[in-house]
């Protein structure tokens, strides 16, 4: 199977809803019948711990309606907890941790930082995680750092830098390919000046309830519109033993994203019936 994660459970709840929906009923109209989808990824607003784009807008009665949010999800959720400028001290936010309180055990976390691991792994022993792309600003992810966090911290998943996803060589010398994750589409460009300096500033943002983007303004990067196919996937990266793929965060644009999805996994005799189903049929 060709597993994917989605992005933004919270943002993009109605498009996710009706893809998912549309997948399950309409399986012949997937570009791959091997398709399948198993995460949806994304934050909750006015997590701090979050460590992609800045998710400081939302309702402001949130937190009676995040039981109900998880509880309605179409897939195991996958949350964003890689905020790589996190300290000891933030690790306490109420949020966060009610958050954490409220998680079934088949949804998992995505961090950066290993003492917030060790932190989460103290009071919910019972959780999975995901070693996030960010952590190669604090750990630079090399093959032979790859192996070791599979070895000994048994990470579900690490999810392989930009930089890195279409290096053969690179990918050749990981051990786990089941375990590693390759993100589809680049947000930023790995040749952009701020390729490294946008997440931090992005986190930081995030950490001091900063409202404004950063990604967003930055004209080299956002909207990348470079990612790997599903044709690219079947021909490389499945014969290596690589099944997990990542629709990394995409933008704040709602239907720019849903006709994303059209393009992507529907065959071409059929998008215009999925254009129906996610944005004309209610």
């Amino acid at each position: 199977m060709i597993k994917f994660t989605l992005p933004d459970f919270y943002y993009f709840h109605t498009i996710n809803d009706k893809f998912i929906n549309l997948s399950r009923s309409h399986t012949n109209w997937l570009l791959d019948k091997n398709i399948a989808f198993s995460y949806i990824r994304g934050t909750f607003p006015y997590n701090i711990w979050n460590g992609g784009l800045n998710n400081m807008v939302g309702d402001t009665l949130l937190y009676p309606n995040i039981e109900l949010i998880i509880k309605q999800s179409n897939l195991p959720l996958w949350l964003d907890f890689s905020n790589i400028l996190l300290e000891k001290s933030d690790f306490y936010d109420v949020m966060s941790n009610i958050i954490l309180k409220l998680l079934p055990n088949n949804y998992i976390f995505e961090i950066s930082n290993l003492d917030l691991l060790n932190y989460i792994n103290n009071k919910f022993p019972n959780l999975k995680y995901v070693i996030s792309k960010n952590a190669n600003i604090l750990y630079p992810l090399t093959p032979d750092i790859i192996n070791n966090f599979h070895q000994n911290l048994n990470p579900l998943y690490i999810i392989i830098p930009n930089e890195f996803k279409t290096s053969q060589q690179y990918l050749n010398e990981i051990n786990n390919k089941e375990n590693i994750v390759i993100p589809v589409n680049n947000l930023c460009n790995p040749e952009c000046k701020n390729y490294f300096q946008c997440p931090i500033v992005e986190n930081n943002n995030i950490l001091n309830y900063t409202f404004e983007p950063t990604f967003c303004n930055c004209k080299n990067s956002i909207n990348n519109k470079q990612y790997i196919t599903i044709k690219e996937i079947k021909d490389i990266y499945i014969p290596m033993g690589i099944t997990n793929f990542l629709i990394d965060y995409f933008s704040n644009n709602e239907n720019e994203y849903g006709l994303f999805l059209i393009n992507y996994f529907i065959k071409p005799e059929f998008k215009e019936y999925a254009f129906q189903e996610l944005f004309i049929r209610r």
